[in-house]
């Protein structure tokens, strides 16, 4: 498996890579099935759906925070969308890239563009919320 996640890795070091998306833990915005447009980036904002290394699994979720130790170390907190929990935090140096678009039914739709980063923000404060509401027993 770590095969698979250093090919991903090369691949991205030559331009966007396509991911199959499996599971449920992205809906609505993402079904199984669904392709989404990896690039490799450094710059990663709040609400951004990432790709990062979770053992041996390629994983895609969405960043609700950033954090930092108090030795300075910087992580960066995801969820998925579709889940109660939080992940545990993401280091800098697992994240692959970045979703930029998706397809799904042969509909290509942006998430880097105004629209695509408005619908970003609605989703994360409703995960975020929905988060917070089940650590807390409001669930």
């Amino acid at each position: 498996m770590q095969e698979k996640i250093s090919l991903f890795k090369e691949a991205l070091e030559k331009g966007p890579v396509w991911l199959t998306v499996r599971g449920k833990s992205m809906q609505p915005l993402l079904i199984e099935g669904a392709g989404v447009q990896v690039i490799k980036t450094t710059k990663v904002a709040i609400s951004d759906i990432i790709a990062f290394c979770y053992g041996q699994d390629i994983i895609l979720h969405r960043v609700i925070r950033r954090l930092k130790t108090a030795s300075g170390e910087k992580f960066l907190q995801t969820k998925a969308d579709n889940g109660h929990s939080l992940d545990i935090p993401v280091a800098y140096k697992d994240i692959l890239g970045k979703a930029v678009a998706f397809r799904i039914d042969n509909k290509y739709k942006r998430l880097d563009d105004f629209l695509g980063r408005l619908k970003a923000y609605n989703i994360w404060f409703f995960s975020s919320c929905k988060a917070l509401c089940r650590k807390y027993g409001l669930l």
